[in-house]
C-alpha cells in the first residue's frame, strides 16, 4: 500500500512502537503494583529501548531467512523489534516478601506517561508535517 510506502520513510513507524511500548509499560507497572502484597512475586519490566537502538544502528545485513526454522542473522529491523515482558533481577527491596517497590513503580509510571505525551506529541507533529507537505504547504 502507497501510504504504508510513505509513512515507513519517517518517523512514524518507531513512534508507533514507541508509543506501544509506553502503553505496555504502563500496563506491566499497574501489574506490579496489584501485586505489591503477592508473596514470591517477580517485578515485571518491559524491554525496548536497547533492542530499538540496536536496531537503528546502521545498515541491516540482507539475508534471506529461506526457512521459518532458521535462525536470524543480523539485528532486526525497526519493523521486527517489539517491547517484551521480562522478570526484573534486581533482588528487591528488602521487604521479604517480592521484590516490587511501590515508590520505584510510582516513579515508573509518571516517567512513562511522559514518555508517551511526548511520543505522541511527535507522532501529531509528523502527521501535521506530512499533511502539510500533501497540500503543498512550506515551513517558512
Amino acid at each position: 500500500m502507497i501510504v504504508r510506502r510513505i509513512l515507513s520513510k519517517t518517523a512514524v513507524p518507531i513512534l508507533e512502537k514507541s508509543l506501544d511500548a509506553a502503553a505496555l509499560r504502563q500496563k506491566v507497572t499497574a501489574m506490579n503494583l496489584a501485586n505489591v502484597s503477592t508473596a514470591g512475586y517477580r517485578r515485571k519490566v518491559v524491554v525496548f529501548e536497547q533492542e530499538l537502538a540496536r536496531a537503528l544502528e546502521g545498515p541491516a545485513a540482507q539475508v534471506a531467512q529461506t526457512h521459518p526454522a532458521h535462525l536470524p542473522v543480523g539485528r532486526r529491523r525497526v519493523e521486527q523489534v517489539e517491547p517484551e515482558i521480562v522478570d526484573d533481577r534486581d533482588p528487591g527491596n528488602g521487604s521479604g516478601v517480592n521484590n516490587v517497590d511501590v515508590d520505584r513503580e510510582m516513579a515508573d509510571l509518571a516517567k512513562s506517561q511522559i514518555y508517551y505525551a511526548y511520543a505522541a506529541r511527535l507522532m501529531a507533529r509528523s502527521f501535521a508535517i506530512l499533511r502539510e507537505s500533501i497540500r503543498g504547504k512550506t515551513g517558512a
